[in-house]
């Protein structure tokens, strides 16, 4: 597998703009952070998406929002 640093850039860019004006956390930018990388840059099929957001979601360390 090759590495683009492009794609990183293009990754880090977007997810910057994202936390600046998401309100409410990452939750709140969960959305277009699905637009982007399953519908915009077909970087991930959809259940590829969810996958790893259930996998997020178990992962020990993480604070309960509830």
């Amino acid at each position: 597998m090759s590495h683009n640093p492009g794609i990183l850039l293009t990754l880090a860019g977007n997810f910057a703009l994202m936390s600046l004006f998401a309100m409410g956390g990452a939750n709140a930018a969960f959305p277009e952070m699905y637009r982007l990388a399953v519908d915009v840059m077909h970087w991930m099929t959809d259940r590829q998406f969810a996958d790893l957001y259930a996998i997020a979601q178990v992962t020990p360390g993480r604070t309960s929002s509830s």
